[in-house]
């Protein structure tokens, strides 16, 4: 499965199955964090055989079961921590789809049970393991308070349909997208959690346009 059909088939999946995690996800999983790491400058692990993480009570209460696997997305503790994390999250929660797993992305997951290193930071989790199903498709907001696609290079529509596939906080969808000359801007409100799904957007941005064909926009 490339990551494209990965993009489509994914959505969000709250409920596991008991099995643990096979050896060779265990595997393939740790070498695309490695690989992340060494790219981005993070320090993202994945926690196995771990119930504490997604413990809690309001998470239990929004339908998290049987979450005793996740990544930690950890990384040294400046503005551009959120915006790589959701960046590089998705490329791993993609991966993760491919090999048959189910993820989550969890703002409120526990971040006591992760070792986190002085001027570094816990950004947020991503539950992942052998879902109970495959999850449901969420509404999208209309394409164009996303977008103006109007008189659009053909990357641009394509960048845009894969944005229309990515998770955010509360299936929100809160980024919108302009391009001139080649040129793409990425629009949304300041936040932490804006500033994970701008990267989250900016990944499926990127997979569907195709990275030669576009620049982005100085901020």
């Amino acid at each position: 499965m490339d990551e494209m059909q990965a993009a489509r088939e994914r959505h969000s999946v709250r409920k596991y199955t008991t099995e643990p995690l096979s050896e060779e996800h265990i595997k393939a999983l740790n070498e695309a964090i490695a690989q992340v790491n060494s790219e981005a400058g993070l320090n993202a692990r994945l926690v196995t055989d771990e119930p504490k993480g997604f413990g809690n009570l309001i998470l239990k209460t929004i339908g998290f079961r049987n979450c005793v696997n996740y990544i930690a997305m950890i990384g040294p503790n400046d503005d551009s921590l959120n915006e790589k994390c959701g960046y590089y999250g998705e490329r791993l929660v993609l991966l993760a789809q491919s090999l048959g797993l189910r993820t989550c992305w969890a703002l409120l997951c526990s971040k006591k049970q992760v070792e986190v290193g002085e001027g570094e930071r816990f950004s947020i989790g991503i539950s992942v393991g052998y879902g109970e199903d495959d999850g449901f498709q969420h509404k999208d907001k209309p394409v164009e308070e996303i977008a103006d696609l109007t008189d659009a290079p053909e990357w641009f529509r394509k960048g845009i349909e894969c944005v229309m596939l990515a998770p955010s906080g509360r299936n929100k969808q809160p980024i919108s997208f302009s391009q001139k000359d080649g040129k793409v801007s990425v629009h949304y409100k300041i936040g932490n959690l804006t500033r994970i799904d701008c990267g989250i957007a900016k990944y499926h941005f990127e997979l569907g346009a195709g990275k030669d064909n576009f620049e982005w926009a100085s901020e």
